[in-house]
Parts: structure tokens; C-alpha cells; sequence
């Protein structure tokens, strides 16, 4: 006597998935989003909702597992377009979601570059960041300084320590130059690492209030990679940055930080 069996066939489970943003620039930052399964699987060493670095242009697979063990899968492409090769050319900003030792590159709609950040491993956390480039028309002048028309604000959601590069054109230095007069020294005049001003380079970090506030001068690391400036240096936490060449009077912009102290006191 034959028994009839019965073989339940479950469905696959349907998944769903995207990336945010989908184009986007070189070393920028990549949300993963999947749904459709208990358990979401991401290739390329990526995790589903954690924040990642894209680098090059990749087509992900994604496969859902289900409670009893059926699987579905889909693909999502992120496209990634190079660095145009150009500092952005006017006021413009971008937003990214920082996570821990992330090195990004901040860029304009056109993958014109702004800045790059890197908050370091296991430190603060960064969060959502905004890296705004505001170049005006020519040079700003504050208390008799003046100062490069190209500067930043970078405003986080968690202020903290981390290394930045902010970029500079030599065009931008050689309108600063047009109007530096003694005892404001000039900034280079020549696209080249054996310029004899670049010993001149100075930073002012404000705080977002502006140049009514409090500042701190930062001497950067300074390297000419061919196209433009790259300025790298150890920030204490975020607000506004200004270039501009050292003053020997030590008179504006302002008063440079150069040691911090403290002595813990007993009760």
C-alpha cells in the first residue's frame, strides 16, 4: 500500500535592499539598508544598516535567510566616480555620517574636493558631519590680517579630536598676496614644495561664532601635490578654520595656543 506524501515547498523570501547614496564620490560614506529576512547577508565585507567607505564601484549581493533556512537574494550596485580633480569653486557643503576611524573626503555635487577627516580609531565618534568651503570673492581682512578668501567650517554632531586636510589653489594664495603688506608676511607664490614662504602658513581655529571669538593658531603640515595645496594638521575639536601667513607681531588674528597644562589639586 503506497502512503501518500506531502512536500511542502516554502517560498523564498523576498529581499529588498538599496544604498545611500547610490552614486556617490571616491572614500565618501555608504549606508546599506536590506529588509525581507531575519538575517541579511551583505558582500564585500559590508553590514546591513553600518555606515561604510566606498572606494571603487561594486555590485553587492545581499541574501536574506529566512526562520527556516530558505534564502533570497538581490544585488545593489554603488557607483563610484573618481575626484574631478579641482578644489570646489564656490560656497558649497556636504554631509556625512562619521563613523569611527573613518578617512573621508568631503566633496562637492561634482566630486570637486572640500576636505578630507579622519577622527582616528576608538576615540570620538563623530557622527553626522557637515563640511562646508566657502570661498568668497577675494581676501577677508580682520583686525588689519588678512586671510586666504577660501576657508571652512566643519560642524559635527560629537566635537572631538581628529586629523584634517583642508586644500587650498595656488590662486587662492596668490590673491591673499595681492594684499598682505608688512608685518604680514606672504604666503607662497609658486606651486612648488621649495617655496621659501611656506614656513608662513598659519591656521586660525574659531569657533562657530566666528572671528569675534576666541581662537587658536595651528602651524599645518604643508604639501604640494602637483594641482593644489594640501594643509594637514591635528585639530582639537571643529568650528571655522582661516589661512593666513604668520604675524611676528603675534597682533591679529589672534593669540596662538601652543602647550595646554593642568595640575590636579588635593582636597
Amino acid at each position: 500500500m503506497r502512503v501518500p506524501v506531502t512536500v511542502t515547498v516554502n517560498p523564498a523570501p523576498t529581499i529588498s535592499a538599496t544604498a545611500s547614496p547610490a552614486t556617490t564620490c571616491n572614500q565618501t560614506v555608504v549606508t546599506p539598508s536590506a529588509s525581507g529576512a531575519p538575517t541579511i547577508a551583505w558582500t564585500g565585507g559590508v553590514n546591513n544598516n553600518v555606515p561604510f567607505i566606498a572606494n571603487a564601484t561594486t555590485t553587492y549581493t545581499v541574501t536574506g535567510t529566512d526562520g527556516i533556512g530558505c534564502t533570497g537574494s538581490t544585488t545593489v550596485l554603488v557607483t563610484v566616480n573618481p575626484m574631478s580633480g579641482i578644489l570646489a569653486p564656490a560656497t558649497t557643503n556636504q554631509t556625512q555620517d562619521h563613523g569611527d576611524d573613518f578617512n573621508v573626503n568631503y566633496y562637492d555635487g561634482s566630486c570637486d574636493l572640500i576636505a578630507t577627516v579622519d577622527d582616528g580609531a576608538g576615540g570620538n565618534i563623530l557622527g553626522l558631519t557637515t563640511s562646508t568651503v566657502t570661498v568668497d570673492p577675494g581676501f577677508g581682512v580682520h583686525n588689519g590680517q588678512p586671510f586666504v578668501r577660501r576657508w571652512y567650517q566643519i560642524t559635527p554632531t560629537n566635537n572631538g579630536s581628529a586629523d584634517v586636510i583642508l586644500y587650498i589653489n595656488q590662486s587662492d594664495f596668490d590673491n591673499y598676496n595681492s594684499g598682505v603688506a608688512l608685518p604680514y608676511l606672504p604666503l607662497p607664490t609658486t606651486g612648488n614644495n621649495a617655496d621659501p614662504n611656506i614656513p608662513n602658513i598659519r591656521i586660525t581655529k574659531n569657533a562657530d561664532a566666528g572671528l569675534a571669538t576666541p581662537p587658536v593658531v595651528i602651524t599645518p603640515t604643508v604639501n604640494w601635490n602637483g594641482t593644489y595645496w594640501e594643509l594637514s594638521f591635528n585639530t582639537p575639536s571643529f568650528s571655522q578654520f582661516r589661512v593666513h601667513s604668520v604675524n611676528p607681531g603675534n597682533v591679529p588674528l589672534p593669540a596662538t595656543v601652543t602647550n595646554f597644562g593642568g595640575l590636579k589639586l588635593k582636597r
